[in-house]
């Protein structure tokens, strides 16, 4: 019969002796941990393997949406503006451009986009710090 006085319930057990083991003698709790590292470690290389991309498409414009950005803003689009409206541009001319939301809604989203990376960079920054 066991003869629980006789047990000094002071002392320590070791952590490895709660833990599970599978049949061929593996701990499941870090196998578990080491598979999960893992799916984090995949996720978070094709998140920045595609945003590292998209950063580049996105430098190889940024000049460019300042040139769209003045254009926007010029006596020159009004008058594009005022001549598509008289009839006066061939009629399969793409005019994105010169509808009244789009450069402006683009414009507003990139200011967006840039805050957005502010914030992150500064998250970023504070947790490395």
């Amino acid at each position: 019969m066991y003869d629980a006085s006789s047990v000094d319930f002071t002392k320590k057990i070791p952590y490895n002796s709660c833990k599970e083991i599978d049949e061929g003698g593996v701990d499941v709790e870090q196998t578990e941990r080491i598979m999960h590292m893992e799916e984090i470690l995949n996720e978070a290389l094709a998140a920045v393997e595609t945003l590292d991309k998209a950063l580049e498409q996105y430098e190889a414009v940024r000049r460019r949406i300042g040139e769209l950005e003045s254009y926007y803003a010029s006596r020159q689009w009004m008058t594009d503006f005022e001549d598509d409206a008289q009839g006066k541009l061939p009629p399969d001319l793409k005019r994105g451009v010169l509808s009244e939301d789009a450069v402006y809604n683009l414009l507003a989203d990139n200011d967006w986009l840039m805050e957005r990376i502010r914030r992150i960079a500064e998250c970023a920054g504070k947790k490395r710090g």
